[in-house]
């Protein structure tokens, strides 16, 4: 217990030392030209047409929902050419006494392809109907029909999706005294279909309840045979390995499958939140890893994962598996370990799982959560039969050097997650999750290794209080090698064009390789008074970057005078051939001047 609370510890200072609090947003989309980040109203806007503007007993007509799509993505077409993870567009009029829908008429998607996987997806503009029939007077002289809409919207450049889903209104007037035919019609881009029209209900289900939901008890199963879960099966092997040798040393013959009982309810705790969770806010499955947050912890707990398992300290998970002795702690690490295993499932998907998701999602809270409860009840059932058997416990090998040497191989393993993860970052942030990583081993190291049990108390608090120094401030560091901002890049042609125009222009010559570099944009270039001065100043930024070899930037800073980097050049649009120059190291205050001087 002592090593699981070391861990928390770790892992608490890490988060707060990082600073990654504050990104939990799920949506990652483009901004407004006012700069405001846009919402999933802007990226799909939909509007309601009816066919006639007046209807009456006996008329057949059609609702045209038109969707205007943001050009930076997609939504997912009805009709797919087969499975895929994705949430499929649908329209569902809401039941009205006397009117009678007909099966929506959905357009063909456009072929897109995402990592491999072929699908279906909704374009710039499209139109979806929905066939209507009146079939007795109305007593009001208006019909409001209520329309949900539910689908995925996907960014194509950067993967992120956002939930679109809520319900839009229209009204239509009635008049039991006009003929049914013969009625003028709205105009569309469109032309109106001729609607095959096969009275069916509003809210029927395709594929009968009890198929799907037993669709996801199988689809549960197959998660554990599914590439993607890989991650998880060195926990699951350390898990059933544990749970032999608690059979064997405490008599209990009951004691495996009480273990695998509550890994199994880790698993089942997971689901039935994440289900909870998505019908409340209109997630998708697997969107949590949308949130660098959520990642940012997965990250951090395979990587300390791993450290301990390749002998850098000890966790007791789900107990501490030694060859000598596995510890009392078992029951509450058989739970964390099931929490930890569906939570690094999540982004996977196995066949047929998708329409069990999908008409879940679509139903009342408690029948998603049930779902979701089923899809974990089939991941978690096959460590629940194994160990219902103890003659298959009995078959694991007796304690030994081999578990240890199996449990460094599998250290190797999670090591292999973490790097996984680490690339689920953007890429403007996969550098300082690499660092913070280095960070965060050398800390550990300082505080468990370097720290024996003869160590002196006072020299033990020393060299702890140091280690957590050390991963504040590299955090600090590694947070500010973020790049948040988006700058002009460097061309002798645009600086003239800015210049021209009367601009003030200030140029960061850098390079990616180059720690003095780095170091400045973190103390100087990433300053909220560094911006600000900017602002104030309305001074143009624009980097000169010597990452990767660029002709047109060694020239220009040769021209300058300079054959090295850091190196800035602050020009005035009054004087443009005597720029402000700045050095290699500088502090903000020598910035701050640099750019009073160009005014």
């Amino acid at each position: 217990m002592k090593n699981i609370i070391s861990a928390i510890i770790v892992l608490f200072f890490a988060s707060i030392a990082f600073g990654q609090f504050d990104s939990l947003d799920f949506l990652d989309t483009n901004n407004n030209e006012d700069n405001t980040p846009k919402t999933i109203e802007d990226l799909v806007f939909i509007e309601t047409i009816s066919q006639y503007n007046t209807v009456t007993t006996g008329t057949e007509f059609g609702i045209a929902v038109v969707l205007t799509l943001d050009p930076s993505g997609h939504l997912y077409a009805n009709k797919q050419m087969g499975e895929f993870t994705g949430i499929a567009t649908e329209i569902k009029p809401k039941p009205i006494d006397g009117v009678t829908f007909g099966p929506v008429v959905y357009p063909k998607g456009k072929e897109k392809i995402d990592k491999g996987e072929k699908y279906l997806g909704y374009v710039d503009e499209i139109t979806i109907f929905v066939p209507v029939r009146i079939e007795d007077d109305i007593l009001t002289d208006a019909i409001d029909f209520e329309i949900e809409y539910n689908g995925l919207f996907c960014t194509d450049d950067t993967g992120s999706c956002n939930p679109w889903n809520g319900t839009i209104k229209l009204q239509v007037n009635f008049d039991a005294n006009i003929e049914a035919i013969g009625l003028e019609q709205n105009t569309i881009d469109d032309e109106w279909p001729a609607l095959t029209f096969t009275p069916i209900e509003a809210n029927a289900i395709g594929t009968a309840p009890w198929i799907l939901l037993l669709t996801a008890l199988v689809s549960g199963f197959l998660l554990n045979l599914m590439p993607c879960v890989l991650p998880v099966i060195p926990l699951k092997v350390l898990s059933l390995i544990q749970q032999g040798q608690v059979a064997r040393e405490s008599g209990d013959k009951y004691k495996s499958l009480k273990l695998s009982l509550i890994f199994a309810l880790g698993i089942l705790a997971v689901f039935g939140v994440l289900g909870g969770i998505m019908s409340a806010l209109g997630m998708f499955y697997g969107q949590q890893f949308q949130s660098e947050t959520f990642k940012f912890f997965m990250l951090m707990i395979i990587f300390i994962l791993s450290l301990s398992m390749l002998g850098m300290f000890e966790i007791t998970l789900p107990g501490k598996v030694t060859n000598v002795h596995v510890s009392d702690h078992g029951y509450f690490g058989a739970f964390m370990m099931g929490v930890l295993a569906t939570l690094l499932a999540t982004p996977c998907s196995a066949p047929l799982l998708g329409p069990a998701l999908s008409w879940s999602l679509s139903q009342e809270t408690w029948v998603t959560i049930a779902t979701f409860l089923i899809i974990g009840t089939g991941m978690a059932l096959p460590y629940v039969i194994l160990t219902g058997f103890p003659k298959l416990i009995d078959k694991v090998p007796a304690a030994g050097p081999w578990m240890l040497t199996l449990k460094t191989g599998l250290g190797f393993v999670m090591v292999g997650v973490a790097i996984y993860l680490l690339f689920l970052f953007k890429v403007e942030s996969q550098k300082a999750m690499a660092s913070f990583c280095l960070v965060i081993t050398f800390a550990l190291w300082l505080a468990f290794k370097v720290v024996t049990p003869i160590t002196p108390t006072n020299k033990k608090i020393g060299l702890r209080l140091t280690a957590l120094v050390i991963l504040v401030l590299g955090g600090y560091v590694c947070n500010g090698m973020i790049k948040t901002e988006t700058y002009e890049k460097f061309s002798e042609a645009k600086l003239n064009a800015l210049l021209d125009e009367g601009k003030n222009v200030y140029v960061e010559f850098t390079a990616d390789w180059c720690p003095n570099c780095k170091y400045i944009e973190s103390t100087v270039l990433s300053r909220d008074e560094f911006q600000q001065k900017l602002k104030d100043n309305n001074i143009e930024f624009i980097v000169a970057d010597l990452t990767h070899e660029d002709k047109e930037v060694k020239t220009y800073l040769e021209k300058l005078g300079s054959k090295s980097v850091p190196f800035t050049a602050v020009f005035s649009a009054k004087d443009p051939d005597n720029p402000v120059i700045l050095r290699d190291i500088y502090t903000l205050q020598s910035a701050l001047d640099a750019m009073d001087k160009v005014k």
